[in-house]
């Protein structure tokens, strides 16, 4: 369920968000979805395939990352993988906010509510690529090419089960 405009949610502690404290944040939260598949809690959406929280332009960075692999050979994420599939059949991913104007710590629990409630391909429990439960990872932390081969070289040869195999196979169709 989506907030209405005299939405007034409750965080953790009991403590509500007001419009005071809204005006001087500048958090978001965002859905990245597939318009070839239906949102299992709204059919007249697409699926989400990804949540994150953003400021500034963090949420069209996932585009820009698309296109820059686009013609790049070797392994990509199950997120990359999603746009350039739907790219294939002349589609485009959709950038929906879904809340603006929070803390970090308001968006982080967001996107911890977001990420439960559709679940990780992952750990098998759902449509979404994130790899977290939420609720990490710093502002403004940009991955050095070093570190994305350190990473790689330490997810070789790890096995991967064969439910979540299906369901990535299962999201990936």
């Amino acid at each position: 369920h989506r907030p209405g405009p005299n939405h007034n949610p409750t965080l953790a502690g009991g403590a509500a968000m007001t419009e005071s404290s809204l005006s001087e944040n500048q958090f978001y939260v965002y859905i990245l979805r597939r318009p070839d598949k239906a949102d299992p809690f709204d059919e007249s959406k697409g699926q989400p395939f990804y949540v994150g929280k953003g400021l500034n332009g963090r949420m069209r960075r996932h585009r820009w990352e698309a296109m820059s692999l686009l013609r790049r050979i070797g392994r990509k994420t199950q997120k990359i993988s999603i746009i350039h599939k739907l790219w294939k059949q002349n589609v485009d991913f959709i950038e929906e906010v879904y809340v603006k104007e929070l803390t970090e710590e308001q968006a982080f629990e967001v996107e911890c509510f977001l990420i439960s409630k559709y679940g990780r391909t992952n750990n098998g429990t759902g449509t979404l690529t994130n790899l977290t439960d939420g609720g990490d990872g710093p502002t403004g932390w940009i991955v050095s090419e070093e570190t994305r081969q350190k990473i790689g070289k330490g997810n070789k040869g790890k096995i991967v089960s064969e439910k979540v195999r299906k369901q990535i196979s299962k999201t990936l169709t």
